[in-house]
């Protein structure tokens, strides 16, 4: 074989070598670029099914016990109320502290004691439409883009998971939010949010449909507060 024969049979191979790289790299590439648009598919599908799933619980008419428990470094903190919702009405009875959105007012109450009458504030009024459409574009604007926030998974059909990505000295929902929808009710029937050390877990049980006026009734009449007076 003669050198200028070996040196063509050298090109040739050479030539091989690199269009197959090419080859592989392009379908590499390729593979890539769809696994990025199947991730990005599916996260806009969970972030649309979540937010429909957040919308009909907080317009849900419910009443339900609601569990709070506090954890840090050993220590526990337990605290339960009671909740009746009706959007846009909703009444949080604590004790002897009732605090409630009716209509478009803010009203807080002092419970009547042994001593003390009832009296009940009209802290001002909201829109309650703009405030949830508010509430559901922070949770769509906090883990959506390029940049987002949060990484919103899904845990299984009826939990959610929002992962801190970003460095922030006080994230808006911990370093992760666990959200349970319930499938009878369509409420959040559990959420866990811990950051560091500190965990929050709040559950719902007793959680009913037979909602009635009596439910949100008040203790007593409303009075102008200094603020929203003036």
């Amino acid at each position: 074989m003669t050198p200028r024969l070996i040196r063509s049979l050298l090109a040739i191979v050479v030539g091989s070598i690199a269009a197959i790289a090419v080859v592989v790299s392009l379908s590499g590439r390729g593979d890539s670029t769809a696994s990025a648009e199947q991730a990005g598919a599916d996260s806009s599908a969970v972030r649309a099914d979540f937010l429909q799933r957040w919308e009909a619980w907080r317009r849900a008419t419910l009443k339900f016990s609601e569990t709070t428990e506090r954890s840090a470094g050993g220590q526990h903190l337990t605290s339960t109320v009671e909740i009746a919702q009706r959007f846009p009405d909703r009444i949080v009875r604590d004790g002897a502290q009732v605090s409630a959105r009716l209509g478009t007012r803010r009203i807080g109450c002092s419970m009547e004691t042994a001593t003390d009458p009832a009296e009940c504030t009209d802290n001002g009024s909201y829109v309650p439409e703009k405030e949830l459409a508010l509430e559901l574009q922070q949770f769509s604007d906090l883990t959506s883009g390029s940049t987002a926030t949060y990484r919103l998974t899904r845990l299984d059909e009826q939990c959610f998971r929002f992962r801190h990505v970003v460095d922030e000295f006080r994230p808006q929902w911990g370093d992760r939010m666990d959200v349970c929808f319930g499938g009878g009710t369509g409420a959040v029937v559990k959420e866990t949010t811990v950051n560091g050390s500190v965990s929050t877990t709040v559950e719902r049980r007793n959680i009913s449909d037979e909602v009635s006026a009596a439910d949100f009734e008040l203790p007593a009449r409303p009075v102008p507060s200094v603020a929203a007076a003036g």
